[in-house]
């Protein structure tokens, strides 16, 4: 009879588990007041920027990726992440695939995206909650809010509290530097180098943080203004220094011989941005951006630094990850 009545007991308290949580309201980043879980516990990312974001704050919640983890990024991540499935949302959002890992929730971004994942989460029966982060300035701002929603407020605020003192210490180090000693850096986007951002694009953010100039100009603004260059357009700008976005673009294109006659190239100032766990510059644009900022202003700049960044990287992986990263990846990496 006993071991009946725990059975029963058991059965209803697992039945209780799947249950849907009671709703509370919340306001959202793009103004909207929803209805959310008032304890979520199964969060999956629409969108790339977010995936990132989530696996810093709250890795246990997440129930899918948006996006294949780099090689190499276990070393870097917790474990659990790696054995999540993936949904890639770049090319669309399949809403059948989302709603096969049993979300709570679902977090997207306010912009772009925003009108695609509210049609398909209002199709799908899926509560949206809309983020913003465009730009590395409202990642704090991002952290905090999620938190709020997930019941992770102290971390939120510990990791919006670095991205804050992060930046705050990065522009101490480099005020006072004039114009003309600022680097014009060209970004090189796709595996050929041709595909770059121009200036008024908010994917070049770490280069004017860092203490540089974009190498290209271009009027208006916003996430992303792609343009096509041709070799001579290169050769004619002759950036001073060039960020390739991974390290196998870097070295192809510095086995080119027209890009040895850029001066960047011949004087070893073609750099790979750092990509563990995830990308540090962009693709996707997450709050990895105040490390690369950090990475690339000691490149830029380095008489106005002290603290070698492999230290810096370690400590920001230990908070955000939880992760201790291996020294001989980490050095890898970071290598010239």
């Amino acid at each position: 009879m006993e071991t009946t009545m725990r059975s029963l007991l058991l059965a209803v308290l697992l039945t209780l588990a799947a249950l849907p949580s009671q709703a509370r309201p919340f306001t959202d980043m793009a103004g909207r007041q929803i209805d959310i879980p008032a304890h979520p516990h199964r969060i999956f990312p629409a969108v790339t920027s977010v995936t990132v974001t989530l696996a810093a704050l709250a890795p246990d919640l997440l129930v899918g990726l948006a996006f294949d983890l780099p090689e190499g990024a276990a070393g870097f991540l917790p474990p659990e992440l790696a054995r999540l499935p993936v949904v890639r949302v770049l090319e669309s959002l399949d809403g059948e695939r989302i709603l096969a890992t049993a979300p709570d929730l679902v977090v997207g971004w306010h912009g772009i995206t925003q009108a695609r994942a509210e049609t398909v989460m209002a199709r799908i029966g899926k509560p949206l909650l809309l983020v913003e982060g465009e730009v590395l300035a409202r990642h704090p701002a991002t952290f905090r809010l999620l938190g709020a929603a997930l019941g992770r407020g102290e971390r939120a605020e510990a990791l919006a509290r670095y991205l804050e003192d992060s930046q705050a210490r990065l522009a101490a180090a480099l005020a006072g530097l004039p114009d003309e000693a600022r680097p014009r850096v060209y970004y090189a986007e796709s595996p050929d180098g041709l595909t770059t951002q121009c200036s008024a694009s908010t994917r070049l953010e770490v280069i004017r943080l860092a203490g540089g100039r974009p190498a290209l100009e271009c009027p208006g603004g916003g996430l992303s203004h792609s343009q096509q260059v041709d070799m001579e357009t290169l050769l004619a700008l002759d950036p001073d220094v060039i960020l390739a976005r991974d390290r196998r673009t870097a070295e192809q294109l510095a086995a080119r011989p027209l890009w040895q006659k850029l001066r960047a190239v011949r004087e070893g100032r073609l750099y790979a941005s750092p990509t563990l766990p995830f990308n540090w510059f962009d693709r996707p644009p997450s709050f990895m951006r105040a490390l690369g900022a950090q990475w690339l202003a000691r490149l830029l700049h380095p008489t106005r630094f002290h603290t070698p960044i492999h230290v810096e990287a370690r400590r920001f992986n230990e908070l955000f990850f939880g992760v201790t990263p291996p020294e001989d990846a980490l050095h890898r990496m970071l290598a010239p």
